[in-house]
C-alpha cells in the first residue's frame, strides 16, 4: 500500500511526522498499560457478579474467606489479556510484517472495538474470559507494531526519546485505568463501563491507521520482494518470506556460542523482570492495600497514587537513563526492587498497622523508583545493544513471546500461590528472583552503552530472504 498524498505530505514535514510517531508509540503504551492495570480496581466486582463461578465467597466476620478455586478464577481474569498477548505475539511476528504497519494499525482497531465493548456487555464469566483474550491480541500487536514503525521513521537524534514515549504511555495508562476504576468503583456494574471505556482505543486505532503514513521502510522491502518475486506482492509471498528470513536467523543463532550466551541473558532480562513482582504490584495494588491494612476506599485512593507515582517517575527518569551506563543503573535498579519486595515480605508478616500501611507505601514507592531509574527502561535498549544485527529480529520476535509467557502466568498464578503458601511468602519469592539475576548480570553481563551497533544486515541473509521487514533495519540506526 503505498502512501496517498496526506502521507506524503505528513513525511515531507518533520513536526508532523514527529507528532505521528509520539501518538503513536504513546497509544501503544497507554493501551496495554491500560489492559494489565485495569484488572486491579475491577476484579472484586467481577468477583461479586459472577458468584456461581466465584463461589464460597461468604461473608464471615466481614471478610471474605478466598480459597483456591476463587483465586484461580481471579487468576484467569488477571491473565486472560495477557494470553491474548501471547497468541498475538505469536501471530504478530508474520502479520506485523505481512500487512504493514498502516494495515496492522488498522486491523488492531478492528479488533479492539468488538472486544472492548462485547468484554463490557459478557452475559457470563467464559465469554468475559474469551473477549478479553481476542482484546489482548490487539494489545499485542499494537506493542509490536508501533516501537518497529517509530524506530523506522524517526530521524536518528529523536529515535530514542520517541522511543521512550511507550514507556510514558505505559505509565499514562496505568495512571488512566486506576483513575476510571476508582470513578466507576461507585456505580452499580461499574465494572462493565471499566472493560467498555477500552473499545475507545478502536476508533482511535482507526483514524491513526488511515492518516498516518506508511513507513518507507516497509514500503521498500515490499519492493523488493514484488521484484524477487517476479511482480507479485500479496500477503502470503510476504509470509513466506518472513519465515525463510526467520529460518536463516535461527541457523545464525543457535550456530554460535556467543550469540546464544547474548541471547540467554536477553532473556533472562525480561523473565527476571516478570519474576520481580512487577504486574502483581500493578494488576493487584488494591489487594496488596488491603493486606497493607488499608480500608476499601483507602485501596482504591492508594491504587490511584501508585499510577500518579508510576507515571512520575516515567516522566523523570526517561529523558535522563539513557545518558548514563547501563550496567550501574540496572544493578541500582534491581537493589532497590529485591530490598522493596524483601521488605514488604516482612511487612506483611510482622508489622501491625498503621506502621504496616506506612511500610507498604514506602517500599511499593521504592520498587518503581527501581523499576523506572533501570530495569524497566534498559531491557530494550541492552539487548538492542548487545545482540548481533543479523539475529536481533529473530531475538526480539522470541523475546516478545516469553515476555507475555512470563506476564500470563505471573498474572494467572499469583493469587492461588499466595493463597496456598501466603502473600508475604511469594514477595519473599520475587525477592529472591531478583536477587539470583542480579547476581548473575553483575558478573555476566558487560557494559553495553559504549557498544558500536551494526546498523547493516548481513548480506547472506538479505540474498536469502528478499523481504526483511524487522526493527534491525531502523533502529539502531
Amino acid at each position: 500500500m503505498a502512501n496517498n498524498r496526506l502521507g506524503e505530505y505528513i513525511l515531507t514535514h518533520s513536526i508532523l511526522l514527529i507528532i505521528v510517531l509520539v501518538i503513536s508509540n504513546l497509544l501503544s503504551g497507554i493501551i496495554y498499560g491500560y489492559s494489565i492495570a485495569i484488572v486491579a480496581p475491577s476484579l472484586e466486582y467481577i468477583e461479586e457478579e459472577f458468584t456461581d463461578v466465584f463461589h464460597n465467597i461468604t461473608a464471615v466476620n466481614g471478610t471474605k474467606p478466598y480459597n483456591f478455586h476463587v483465586s484461580m478464577m481471579a487468576g484467569l481474569v488477571a491473565g486472560g489479556n495477557n494470553f491474548g498477548g501471547l497468541v498475538g505475539s505469536i501471530l504478530g511476528i508474520f502479520v506485523v510484517d505481512a500487512l504493514g504497519r498502516k494495515m496492522t494499525t488498522i486491523a488492531i482497531a478492528i479488533i479492539a472495538l468488538p472486544t472492548g465493548l462485547a468484554t463490557a456487555f459478557a452475559p457470563n464469566f467464559w465469554s468475559l474470559l474469551v473477549f478479553r483474550v481476542l482484546f489482548g491480541i490487539a494489545v499485542a500487536l499494537a506493542k509490536l507494531n508501533f516501537p518497529v514503525y517509530v524506530s523506522e521513521l524517526s530521524p536518528q537524534k529523536y529515535r530514542a526519546p520517541l522511543g521512550c514515549m511507550f514507556t510514558v504511555g505505559l505509565g499514562i495508562g496505568i495512571l488512566f485505568a486506576y483513575s476510571i476504576g476508582f470513578g466507576f468503583s461507585f456505580v452499580k456494574n461499574g465494572w462493565r463501563y471499566m472493560y467498555g471505556i477500552s473499545a475507545i482505543f478502536g476508533p482511535v486505532f482507526l483514524v491513526l491507521g488511515i492518516f498516518m503514513p506508511e513507513s518507507t521502510v516497509w514500503l521498500d522491502l515490499s519492493a523488493r520482494n514484488k521484484k524477487e518475486q517476479g511482480g507479485s506482492d500479496n500477503f502470503f509471498s510476504r509470509i513466506r518470506n518472513r519465515v525463510l528470513f526467520l529460518k536463516k536467523q535461527a541457523i545464525l543463532l543457535y550456530s554460535n556460542k556467543s550469540n546464544i550466551f547474548k541471547f540467554s541473558l536477553c532473556l533472562l532480562l525480561y523473565a527476571g523482570l516478570h519474576m520481580s513482582g512487577i504486574f502483581a504490584m500493578i494488576q493487584y495494588a488494591p489487594k496488596m492495600f488491603d493486606a497493607a491494612g488499608f480500608g476499601e476506599n483507602a485501596s482504591l485512593y492508594g491504587s490511584m497514587v501508585l499510577g500518579g507515582w508510576i507515571l512520575l517517575m516515567n516522566l523523570i527518569t526517561t529523558p535522563i537513563t539513557g545518558k548514563f551506563n547501563r550496567r550501574p543503573l540496572l544493578i541500582f535498579a534491581m537493589i532497590c526492587m529485591s530490598i522493596a519486595t524483601l521488605v514488604m515480605g516482612f511487612n506483611l508478616r510482622f508489622i501491625q498497622a498503621p506502621a504496616k500501611a506506612y511500610v507498604a507505601i514506602g517500599m511499593i514507592a521504592l520498587f518503581f523508583l527501581g523499576l523506572f531509574t533501570g530495569y524497566g527502561n534498559f531491557c530494550a535498549i541492552i539487548a538492542t545493544e548487545i545482540l548481533p544485527t543479523e539475529i536481533r529480529g529473530f531475538c526480539f520476535a522470541q523475546i516478545a513471546i516469553v515476555d507475555w509467557f512470563f506476564a500470563f502466568n505471573v498474572g494467572l498464578w499469583f493469587l492461588p500461590v499466595s493463597n496456598a503458601i501466603t502473600t508475604d511468602v511469594c514477595f519473599w519469592i520475587f525477592s529472591g528472583c531478583t536477587i539470583i539475576c542480579l547476581i548473575i548480570f553483575t558478573i555476566l553481563l558487560p557494559e553495553t552503552r559504549h557498544l558500536a551497533i551494526d546498523t547493516k544486515v548481513v548480506k547472506e541473509v538479505e540474498e536469502a530472504t528478499p523481504f526483511i521487514a524487522t526493527s534491525d533495519n531502523s533502529v539502531n540506526a
